[in-house]
Formats: structure tokens, sequence, C-alpha cells
């Protein structure tokens, strides 16, 4: 029984050794170096603590419990700083250099950009990027079309609406298009290659042909000298006879007229034209963003505008959102509104503000110069003052 007892207490490796070490992820106890690798090898253990694993509460409020706590988030933290700076090295992540030309170019279009949370749906989907090779910003849109759809895709700034819009009503994909084009360009040497050896074959006819004619003219020649040198012998009607049988067979007009025909004839290739469908036309609007009220706001612009020229002093939230509707300014679906409307019913509003204002005494013109400062408390645990009140009604108002 006591035998048992030391061989238990001793390396579980070599059974020689009183063990000094113990594995932090199966508590395997060995005596040395050799038998740790033996420990590794046999049970395919990697020597790594699992902070996983169950801990019993009472270990939990250890040193040992606290460090290993601490062990693995610092270990965390050094693992994320450690691919951080691999990143970085590589170039990879985020391009500083990139969110520094956005920054540079947003503020040369004077564009009071809002940006999302990070995190949030608006702020994930956002596409907009700086394109070295082209060495210009490539904006996401967000598209809204006639059946209230939507659909986030992006396009350079020097871009024209109406190629932004043709670009994202496109039925390819990306790689469809590259399909498409080598089609296209497979099926435009086919027929070049078809036309060369039609060609060809046409020359060598045309060739076979005045062959034939000079042989035909050389015969006849010799045989309109023959018949002369039999007529001049007395030997007319044999000379006749001769000439009759040696004469080769000729082309005749009809046959000279296919040949010709046949030469002339080349095949014309055109592409389908892209204009046999009635276009309809279609009404861009730029959605003015944190606007009062429920219906939203449009700007229109034209399909000529550049996007650069679109957003230029505009106020986006993220990206901006674009409506391309089959309906002009005239006619505007329920729920959307003019910018122009929108500021006339605004100032509307705060000149009705203005008059209810004195008529309750309120002198307005002086609360317009009053100091921003001046619009706080009077005193603390007084209670607002009249300019604070009267702000806060405008504020409500626009809102």
């Amino acid at each position: 029984m006591g035998e048992a007892v030391v061989l238990g207490q001793l390396c579980t490796i070599c059974r020689c050794q009183i063990p000094k070490y113990e594995c932090p992820r199966c508590g395997t106890k060995t005596c040395s170096v050799p038998c740790v690798k033996k420990h590794k090898q046999r049970a395919q253990c990697n020597g790594r603590r699992d902070p996983t694993a169950y801990v019993k509460k009472a270990q939990l409020a250890t040193p040992r419990g606290f460090d290993h706590d601490y062990n693995y988030l610092t270990g965390l933290e050094r693992t994320l700083d450690r691919a951080d700076r691999d990143a970085q090295d590589m170039g990879l992540g985020e391009d500083a250099n990139g969110d520094r030309r956005v920054e540079k170019r947003v503020a040369e279009l004077d564009i009071r950009w809002r940006r999302a949370p990070k995190g949030m749906s608006r702020q994930k989907e956002n596409p907009t990027r700086w394109r070295h090779k082209q060495n210009c910003m490539r904006w996401g849109i967000e598209w809204i079309f006639p059946d209230d759809s939507r659909k986030v895709d992006g396009a350079l700034e020097t871009f024209t609406l109406a190629a932004a819009y043709g670009e994202v009503q496109s039925p390819y994909t990306i790689n469809q298009r590259k399909q498409q084009k080598r089609a296209s360009k497979n099926a435009q040497d086919e027929a070049r290659q078809q036309s060369k050896r039609r060609r060809s074959r046409q020359s060598q006819d045309l060739d076979r042909a005045e062959d034939e004619k000079e042989l035909s003219a050389v015969l006849q020649a010799n045989a309109q000298h023959l018949t002369q040198i039999e007529h001049e012998a007395g030997g007319l009607a044999h000379s006749e006879q001769i000439s009759g049988s040696r004469t080769p067979p000729f082309l005749d007009s009809a046959e000279a007229d296919t040949v010709e025909d046949e030469s002339s004839e080349v095949e014309i290739i055109t592409e389908p034209s892209t204009n046999s469908h009635e276009q309809i036309q279609m009404y861009f609007y730029l959605l003015q963003p944190f606007t009062r009220g429920a219906s939203k706001v449009l700007r229109p612009v034209s399909e000529r505008q550049t996007l650069a020229e679109v957003l230029r002093g505009q106020e986006i939230f993220e990206f901006p959102t674009i409506y391309a509707l089959d309906q002009g300014p005239d006619s505007l679906p329920e729920g959307l509104l003019l910018d122009g409307d929108y500021d006339a019913d605004t100032k509307k509003m705060i000149e009705e503000v203005d008059t209810e204002l004195r008529v309750a005494g309120v002198d307005t013109e002086a609360l317009a110069r009053t100091p921003k400062a001046a619009t706080q408390w009077k005193e603390p645990g007084k209670g607002p003052s009249d300019a604070s009140i009267v702000e806060s009604l405008h504020r409500d108002a626009l809102l």
C-alpha cells in the first residue's frame, strides 16, 4: 500500500524522479524537460492553459485565479496590438492616407458631412472611399427608385448623375460585364478572320478567272493564226473544222458577272442599336437630411451635373441619398416636399411665432441682438429668462 502511494507521487512519464512541473492544460506532473516533451507528443497536448475550462468558485478568489484572469486579458491585448502593427506594416486595414484625402476633399467642397456612430448599419454600408488610381473620391450613394426600393452603390465624383444612374441600373455585374466584353471581342475576332478568309477565297477565284481568260485569249490567238495559215494553204473548210475543234471554252458574260458579284459580296456586321427602346425621362433629387416634419425634403438637381457639383455646399448624413423618380418637381408624390416650399413654410412659421411673441409683449428685435450667454439662467435657482423661453419656442417651432 505504501509503495503504491510512493509510485503515485513520482513523474508520470519516467516513474523515476519526483515531479517538478505540472502541465497548465491537463495537470500532468513531470520531472524534466525531456519528460515534458514526451508528454506533449504522447497526449497531443500543447501545454497551454484553457481559459474556458471550468474552475470552482473557491479557486477563483485566490492569487492563482486572479493571475490566470490577468494573464488571459493581457494576452488578448498583446495579440490585438500585434495584429494591428502587422496590419499596418503590411498596408492592410484602414487607409489613413485615404481618410485624410477624403476629409480634405470634403473640406474643399464645403460639404457638411455628418457621420453615423461606428457600428450603425448606415456606417457599415458606406462605400465612400478615396480612389488612388483615379485620384478622386468614390462616393457611396443611396438610390431611391420610383417603386420605393433602395440600393446603395458607389460612383466617382467626376461622374454625372445620368452616368451614375446608368451604372446602378445596369443588369450586369462586373464579372458579367468582363465576360460579355470578352465574348464580344472573340466574336469580332472570329468575324474578322472569316472576312479575311472570304476575301482570300474571292481573290483566288478572281486570279483563277483571270488566268483562264488569259489562257483562252492565247489559245484563241493561236487558233486564229493556225486558221490563217490553213486558209492560205487552200484548206479553208478543213481549217475551220480544226479551228472549231481546238477553240477552248470561254467564260460567257453571265458567268463573268457572277464572278464579279461574288467578288464584291462582303459581309457587314453591325452592332445592335441601343436606342431601340423608348427611354423614360428621369428626374433626380438630393435628400436634405435633418429636417422637421414627416415629409422628405428634396432638392432638384440636373442629370448633367457631376456628383462633386451636386454635393458642393450641401449637408449629407454618412453618404448622400438621391431620389430617381419619373415625376417632375410639379407632381411629386405625397410625402415629398421641395426645398423651396420647405424654406417658405419655415419662414412663415417663424413669422407667426414672432407675431405671437410681439402680442405677448416680447421684443423680438432686442432678443435677436441678445448674446447667447444671456439666454441662460438669470440666477441659479431663479428659473429661466425670457430670452431662453423665446429661444426654446423658436427651436420647438423648427422641430
